[in-house]
């Protein structure tokens, strides 16, 4: 069985501790979580964030801090705008990088240290970060898929060091034979509704329980 949830144990406390007023969500990332509230679900359905994960903590509001095209510098450039987002329990759920490797070809270890600039300051602003990693890409023209394991490699060794949270969604978007599962995305990079509701259901879900039992 795949392990999806890894790290989340310094999460209990806080989150059995939060009000059931006042939660924010913030999703951070790219066009992979812009577009979710762009897609139609199942049932022909567009469905916010907040519509979909927003109950899971306690009925929080849940903002959409992302862009099409965004790379860990242009989250770096616009962070402070996060502050208008913050509450006193605040989650942040991360994923970011993959315009960094088609767009500007920095190193994974440059890719890296940007997000952790980023957790850094979610930190000094006491927002919780969660980190997820990198998801796949059927795209072999890419020529990226190497790069993509060696930042997630990172995440997972940071999160393990810093006891941070993390949710492998590499992992999650993988056949059982390891390939990437193209039933869940567009075109090889962006996700469809079934991949949308994989991440909401086999990801953001599942790391809610493991840490609100």
């Amino acid at each position: 069985m795949k392990k999806i949830i890894i790290y989340a144990f310094m999460f209990v406390v806080f989150l059995s501790s939060c009000s059931k007023q006042g939660n924010v969500i913030i999703m951070l990332g790219d066009s992979i979580t812009e577009w979710k509230a762009l897609t139609m679900d199942e049932n022909g359905s567009l469905r916010s964030w907040e519509a979909s994960i927003g109950y899971l903590y306690n009925n929080a509001r849940v903002f959409t801090f992302a862009r099409s095209g965004w790379t860990t510098d242009d989250v770096l450039e616009n962070i402070d705008r996060i502050e208008n987002y913050i509450s006193n329990n605040t989650i942040a759920f991360i994923l970011i990088g993959i315009n960094d490797l088609i767009e500007s070809g920095k190193s994974p270890e440059q890719i890296f240290n940007n997000i952790e600039k980023i957790t850094l300051f979610l930190i000094r602003k006491k927002v919780k970060p969660v980190f997820q990693t990198v998801l796949p890409t059927s795209i072999n023209s890419l020529k990226i898929a190497d790069k993509i394991i060696q930042i997630n490699s990172l995440l997972k060794a940071y999160a393990q060091d810093k006891k941070l949270p993390l949710i492998d969604l590499h992992l999650l978007f993988l056949t059982n034979d390891g390939k990437v599962n193209e039933e869940l995305f567009t075109d090889g990079l962006h996700l469809n509704a079934r991949g949308y509701r994989k991440w909401i259901d086999e990801g953001i879900k599942v790391f809610f329980k493991s840490v609100m039992k």
